[in-house]
């Protein structure tokens, strides 16, 4: 099952943002503590639970290749549309400080 159905494709945006929190919980055994500590922050949950999430989007795109952490940065600076600190949960996630 991909990530979206897994979210409920027809949920509202926060039904999906909820059952994103419980699989995350299903499966603490199983995850580092960095995806963990997204449970405690919900504008980084809510953006990865958007139904036509532009991150996700984004992050498809560039997930095939590498940047270096300071390319994202960047777009995170210059992002008017969304949270930043929120984008900035998300980037120390897949790309830690020092990568």
């Amino acid at each position: 099952m991909c990530f979206r159905e897994a979210l409920g494709p027809h949920s509202s945006s926060d039904e999906r943002q909820k059952r994103l929190s419980d699989i995350l919980r299903e499966k603490r055994d199983n995850l580092p503590d960095e995806t963990m500590s997204l449970i405690t922050k919900p504008a980084a949950l809510g953006l990865l639970a958007e139904r036509f999430s532009k991150v996700r989007l984004h992050g498809d795109q560039v997930a095939h290749g590498y940047r270096p952490r300071s390319w994202y940065e960047g777009a995170v600076i210059r992002s008017v549309t969304v949270d930043k600190t929120a984008l900035m949960d998300l980037l120390n996630l897949v790309t830690p400080v020092g990568n």
